[in-house]
């Protein structure tokens, strides 16, 4: 119910066209003295991976400007998880990396497998490849790779 007593306010909130970062520092209540009649307290129970999962879905629904490649380089650093892991995994970034480390690493992969993508005449036109979908595999790499499906 708390949930539900706070959805009221993510409509005022949202009108203000956040940043991807603003987002997901207001949805895990790292907000101290920012809270305002448009910026209510943060959602309940949102920790950094739901955070950071419901603003990619705000920008898909354009709700949101989405991250720069770095900026999303810089959340996965933060959130050190998945995507983390994948860079780690790859051996792209070790794992001592800094967090600009990780964010330049990122951005530079992204941008590979999008040219990648554009030349490719084995991926469907209408499939977008964007830098979530770079981040969203990363996150799946450990798994395949543990699997031996790679």
């Amino acid at each position: 119910p708390k949930y539900w007593e706070f959805a009221r306010h993510w409509p005022t909130y949202l009108r203000e066209k956040h940043t991807f970062a603003e987002l997901c520092e207001w949805m895990q209540g790292h907000t101290a003295g920012m809270v305002t009649n448009s910026r209510p307290e943060h959602p309940p129970q949102f920790g950094p991976l739901t955070a950071t999962l419901t603003a990619v879905d705000l920008v898909y629904a354009k709700l949101c400007k989405a991250p720069t490649s770095i900026e999303l380089g810089q959340a996965i650093s933060d959130l050190g998880m998945g995507g983390l892991n994948g860079l780690k995994k790859l051996q792209v970034v070790p794992d001592t990396a800094s967090r600009t480390a990780v964010a330049n690493t990122f951005a530079r992969i992204c941008t590979h497998v999008k040219d990648l993508a554009v030349r490719s005449h084995k991926i469907p036109k209408d499939f977008k490849i964007d830098d979530f979908t770079v981040e969203h595999a990363l996150c799946k790499y450990s798994k395949c790779k543990k699997n031996r499906w790679i």
